[in-house]
């Protein structure tokens, strides 16, 4: 059971980490964006993404961010910051609602994962504990 809470915990991870990624925040840009193009999945419009160069470096970033980037533009942007300067002009990257989904739902399944199963098991788990320790002595039961 264990093993599969990790395994998931890791997925989940994994999840946020390229949703965060796909935004472009966490990321610091400098130079000529080229080779822009969109990439779209099975079902369109759900999780298409953008892919493009700035220089030998190819980025993915979601939809959104075409807000600010289009293909031959430079632009300069500090990471962790939605602000992008974009030939010179201020834009501002959209806030990214699937990042914030994945990190802010699992933290909100897990928490409340973590209310009821004490709840759930707690009882039970003590009636057990207690019924397997009848019989032995204080010291026995320290050591």
């Amino acid at each position: 059971m264990l093993l599969l809470f990790l395994i998931c915990a890791i997925f989940i991870v994994l999840g946020a980490a390229v949703a965060w990624q796909r935004s472009l925040i966490p990321l610091e840009l400098h130079g000529k964006v080229t080779e822009l193009a969109a990439v779209e999945v099975e079902q369109p419009g759900v999780d298409d993404w953008v892919e493009f160069h700035l220089g030998p470096t190819r980025f993915a970033a979601g939809i959104a961010s075409l807000s600010c980037i289009s293909d031959g533009v430079e632009v300069e942007k500090k990471a962790w910051s939605r602000q992008v300067a974009v030939d010179g002009q201020p834009c501002v990257l959209p806030w990214p609602r699937q990042a914030i989904a994945d990190s802010v739902v699992p933290c909100a399944i897990l928490a409340l994962i973590a209310l009821i199963i004490p709840h759930v098991l707690g009882p039970r788990h003590r009636h057990r504990h207690a019924q397997a320790q009848e019989g032995t002595t204080p010291d026995e039961r320290r050591g």
